[in-house]
């Protein structure tokens, strides 16, 4: 947990040492929640954040809000005043009119704890939102007086809780239309960054071109040969998506943030298959001839079952045509791109295969823990330059915790190379 002592939640604290868990103390509560970003990401495991009543939650909000945009899992518990003091509008210590109404903007899933009796159940209501929908923080508002309060005996009670898989008809049909495809492209953001290994089986098996978001990054590794990595911003790969006969677009908003290097939007000509956990994504920006509602792996799976084996001819058209395109893909690169490229390449000499190497301008902290290659985050400068850029190697679930690094940001690094040389 990661979490800043106050006088909100020092009944929380009075407690700690009784109990089986490893506190982080950040210096400034959005630390804290970019902390436990950071720690989702790269295990792929919930993480959880504590923070005191009003300036805490309003200085969190933005690593909140980060991580519901990146789809990624986080637990926050929020303090309060006494219960006696909400709304009354009194002047109580770090009071604010409606702390509510912020946590509503910045998390999936929000309640008020008003009666222990309510603990288990809220906890699980909670839990469930991360485990069977798509990852993204919830949040419970905990009034001061309830952490001192006596609760009910936990029942130890865990409920099973699976993602939605795909309807089958939609399955059958998506797998015809892949399996017949001339010229499929994959088009993979973060909310499959979960199902890499599937996507890259689908890829295969189909000869489709795999194209990923900035939040995608590194789910395919991007020296598999039918890979074209993060290059949505660029006019060639504005072309291969033109003339895609189908585009499987699986766990992305296909929002204007994946496009911001250039600032240039693509046109679809082809059939579109949409496939999210989140159903108010599946029309959202483009609209598809086919749109699924299920977890990403559950249904590559299920394509996967349906397409019979193929002898490799297809896989290797597939990487024909991403090999034609690589080399077009620098062609918009920034004067400023090419030399970040050269301390790049070395960083990628001589780190480890599963470091996490952490820009400066991102504000996730420099936690190396996992498989996870460049945290991305949409805020970040950084996040157009990664887009243009090879990463390292492929994401995939945690690992014990591997050095790594940080930056203090590419340009001055670039800079400071020159000078050297």
């Amino acid at each position: 947990i990661f979490s800043i002592p106050g006088i909100h939640t020092i009944e929380f604290y009075r407690s700690l040492p009784e109990r089986a868990i490893r506190h982080v103390t950040p210096r400034h509560e959005q630390g804290g929640a970019f902390m436990a970003y950071g720690y989702a990401f790269a295990s792929g495991k919930p993480a959880c954040c504590m923070l005191i009543t009003g300036p805490g939650v309003l200085n969190a909000a933005t690593g909140v809000a980060e991580a519901k945009s990146d789809s990624i899992p986080m637990l926050v518990i929020a303090a309060n005043n006494l219960i006696a003091e909400l709304g009354v509008g009194r002047g109580a210590l770090h009071e604010t009119r409606s702390q509510a109404a912020v946590q509503d903007q910045v998390a999936a899933f929000t309640h008020s704890l008003l009666h222990p009796a309510n603990i288990e159940e809220v906890f699980h209501r909670a839990m469930s939102h991360i485990g069977a929908g798509r990852p993204q923080p919830v949040l419970i508002e905990v009034p001061r007086d309830l952490l001192a309060a006596p609760a009910p005996v936990p029942s130890g009670r865990k409920p099973a809780v699976f993602r939605p898989a795909p309807d089958t008809g939609a399955v059958r049909q998506a797998s015809v239309l892949l399996g017949s495809a001339q010229n499929p492209v994959i088009l993979a953001g973060g909310g499959a960054r979960n199902a890499g290994l599937q996507i890259q089986a689908l890829a295969e098996r189909t000869g489709a071109v795999i194209v990923t978001t900035n939040t995608g990054k590194g789910l395919v590794p991007e020296q598999h040969p039918q890979s074209i990595g993060s290059s949505l911003p660029f006019s060639p790969t504005h072309a291969l998506l033109g003339s895609a006969d189908v585009v499987l677009a699986i766990g992305t908003e296909m929002s204007e943030t994946d496009l911001l290097y250039t600032a240039k939007g693509y046109r679809l000509h082809g059939t579109l298959i949409r496939v999210d956990i989140d159903l108010s994504q599946l029309t959202r920006n483009y609209q598809p001839d086919l749109a699924i509602l299920s977890d990403a792996t559950r249904f590559t799976e299920a394509v996967l079952a349906e397409l019979p084996d193929t002898d490799g001819s297809k896989a290797t058209r597939g990487a024909e045509r991403a090999s034609a395109l690589r080399a077009d893909l620098t062609g918009e690169w920034s004067a400023e791109a090419n030399r970040h490229k050269q301390v790049l390449d070395v960083l990628a000499g001589v780190l480890a295969e599963d470091a996490v190497p952490i820009p400066h301008n991102s504000p996730i902290p420099a936690i190396t823990t996992g498989r996870r290659a460049s945290p991305v985050d949409g805020c970040s400068p950084m996040a157009m330059e990664r887009s243009a850029l090879p990463c390292l190697r492929p994401s995939g679930p945690a690992l014990p915790v591997r050095p790594g690094m940080c930056w203090p940001s590419l340009a001055t690094a670039a800079s400071f190379t020159r000078l050297r040389n």
